[in-house]
């Protein structure tokens, strides 16, 4: 207490202010020269939350979630596809009916490729606040591409096989279909990708190496066997020779192989990303953050 009888106060420091570009974690705002301690102006969101670094447990969960039903949607799809196809053989040959059987195999395919281009494009969705853009914003907008390309394209190998055409127009069929699977190998290379720098924000060091050699194993060997069938397709009556045949099989067989891994790895980036979008949603409700100004009930804004 000094002489004169009052005693000295000390105010609490002020809240420090964001010196950098930083987008809120909910809707990308800029929160620069905003106190750490306050709101988002934009949605409300505690600023706090936006300074944790771009791992998912700290992501809007929201997010996170639509992560997850986007792998949940492309191994279902892969399910659906391969059922159809087996229970449309059985069907063929229980009726004595190639065509019943390749209608139902065909149309199960054709509905797989839908639920999984769905399921890509929500594997997809950028984050609301725009962080990882700059490391997988491209592979991420080419795997929607390569999608839209892939459903126009069997959309277009349906319609050439209920009509008749001349042989300039089978040519140029020939060569979208070649078009569309350069596309599609590319897609495959932005899928493997764009999950091994997403897996670095579980982080998952692991899952991302094994993205990284599918990108190679997996997008090399569809690319290859897709074009050396094409090439097939394309020598007409010639009939290919055995060393042709049977290194097309193994090809084959190689992609089969890392199809099986690919969707084990997608299994596995799945459960993560259920772990982190429950952790997400711990973190964002156990509320750590408090706003600048409390509400007059004394209750700290969240």
């Amino acid at each position: 207490m000094s002489g004169d009888g009052i005693v000295p106060t000390t105010s609490a420091p002020a809240a420090a202010a964001i010196a950098q570009d930083t987008p809120c974690r909910k809707c990308g705002y800029n929160l620069r020269g905003l106190s750490v301690e306050g709101r988002c102006p934009e949605c409300g969101t505690s600023v706090g939350f936006s300074l944790q670094g771009d791992l998912l447990r700290y992501c809007d969960p929201n997010w996170v979630d639509a992560l997850r039903r986007g792998v949940k949607c492309i191994i279902a799809a892969v399910v659906l596809g391969i059922f159809g196809v087996v229970a449309g053989i059985a069907l063929g040959v229980g009726a004595g009916n190639a065509g019943i059987g390749f209608a139902v195999g065909g149309g199960a395919v054709v509905v797989a490729m839908i639920v999984a281009a769905v399921g890509w494009w929500m594997l997809t969705q950028p984050d609301p606040s725009g962080l990882g853009e700059d490391q997988y914003g491209t592979p991420r907008k080419i795997i929607r591409v390569a999608q839209v390309v892939g459903l126009a394209h069997v959309a277009l190998v349906g319609l050439t096989a209920t009509i008749t055409v001349d042989d300039a127009t089978l040519l140029a069929l020939q060569a979208v279909s070649v078009v569309a699977i350069v596309v599609s190998a590319v897609g495959i290379f932005a899928e493997c990708s764009y999950l091994e720098r997403i897996a670095r924000r579980i982080p998952d060091e692991k899952l991302s190496s094994r993205a990284h050699f599918l990108m190679w194993a997996l997008g090399v060997s569809y690319a290859g066997s897709q074009l050396m069938s094409t090439a097939a397709n394309l020598s007409g009556s010639r009939r290919p020779t055995q060393g042709f045949v049977c290194f097309n099989a193994i090809l084959n067989l190689f992609m089969l192989v890392f199809l099986i891994m690919f969707l084990l790895m997608l299994e596995k980036i799945g459960k993560r990303f259920k772990e982190q979008a429950t952790a997400a949603r711990q973190t964002w409700a156990a509320v750590p953050f408090q706003a600048l100004t409390p509400p007059a009930t004394g209750t700290p804004l969240v």
